[in-house]
């Protein structure tokens, strides 16, 4: 797994997901834990031109990590296999504490 380095060292916010979003990269919240201040994202996809990929955030380490990266310039066509890497790694991860924002 490649650590990222362009994202803080932390869980996101939902709304800081959302500024991530626009025309060169697109952020999707896979899914995150909840708390008094509402959900922390610790899952996400992001596509760019070059690929689409699955991220999570490790706090053991405090940082994120590239889990996958698939051939895409879409998250549409790669949204399948991005979601079966993150379904196990949130699963191994975090267990029953992580909440899915992805629809079923």
């Amino acid at each position: 797994m490649k650590a990222i380095t362009r994202l803080p060292s932390r869980p996101l916010r939902e709304q800081e997901v959302t500024k991530l979003d626009g025309e060169t990269v697109h952020v999707v919240p896979y899914g995150g834990i909840a708390g008094q201040d509402g959900v922390r994202i610790y899952a996400l996809k992001m596509a760019t031109g070059a690929g689409a990929y699955a991220l999570g955030f490790d706090d053991t380490q405090d940082r994120w990590k590239r889990l996958s990266s698939v051939t895409a310039s879409d998250l549409s066509s790669a949204d399948s296999e991005l979601d079966a890497t993150l379904d196990d790694w949130v699963t191994d991860t975090y267990g029953r504490r992580f909440d899915v924002l992805k629809p079923r």
